[in-house]
This record gives structure tokens, sequence and C-alpha cells, in this order.
């Protein structure tokens, strides 16, 4: 699991999580999905939208898929299908905003050719190679 900022670079990764768990229950188990939860990640204040479009205060988030968890510093589509013309809009805008960690994972595998192949070593070495190419 991964966060990455509006530059393509990754600001935080949870290496680890195997892939029988979902993206909720893994993001619900890590450090960081806890210390969201529990408030305790340091997020700058609430500000208004620099567009100058006058709806208030504005909450900084992240933007996770629909197998995350709806909260205040967490942002995800409406679930399963049959959606109103508005809430297809609303839908598109995660989905959007989502192509930016997408795009870095993008990069990170082109320039990385070992993330091109099955790892065939440890689950520590593979957590490794992760760390070192992020």
């Amino acid at each position: 699991m991964a966060v990455a900022d509006d530059d393509l670079r990754f600001i935080m990764v949870d290496i680890g999580a195997y892939w029988r768990n979902s993206d909720g229950g893994d993001f619900t188990h890590s450090k960081f999905g806890i210390a969201l939860t529990k408030g305790d990640l340091p997020l700058s204040s609430s500000r208004s939208l620099p567009n100058g479009a006058d709806l208030g205060l504005m909450p900084y988030v992240f933007v996770g898929d629909e197998a995350f968890p709806l909260q205040e510093h967490l942002m995800r589509p409406y679930p399963g299908r049959g959606f109103t013309e508005d809430q297809q809009i609303y839908n598109y805008r995660p989905s959007r905003a989502r192509r930016v960690v997408e795009s870095a994972f993008g990069i990170l595998a082109v320039r990385w050719r070992i993330f091109h192949t099955k790892f065939d070593v440890s689950p520590q070495t593979s957590k490794n190679i992760v760390k070192a190419t992020v």
C-alpha cells in the first residue's frame, strides 16, 4: 500500500501485506490506517480551496477505491452500480485522483525491471527490494 504526492513521489509505503488480504483489510490493520483513523497523523489544518470557490474549509484527504472505509480524511467512490448522474460525476473525481499513485507505480515498474518478473526470493528479501526501489 502506498501514498504518492502530486509529483508522483511515494510519501508513505506499507510493505508486507500479502495478496490474500483485501486492500481495505490491509489498510485497517496497517500503522498508517490506524494512525489516520485515530487522528494521529500530522495533517495540515483544513483550508479553503485555492480556486476561490466558497465551499468553506476543506480537510486534507487521501483517496482510495471502494474497498477502503469512508472517513473524514479518506475519500472513496460510491460502491456498486446504478448511480445517478451526480454520483457518476463524483465517482470520476476520486478515480482520476487515484491515477497519481497508479502512475507512480507504473514509473517504478518501468525504472526497475525486477518488477516485470515473479520474485523468487524470501519474503524479507522481497520487502527489502521494494524498500530499496521505492
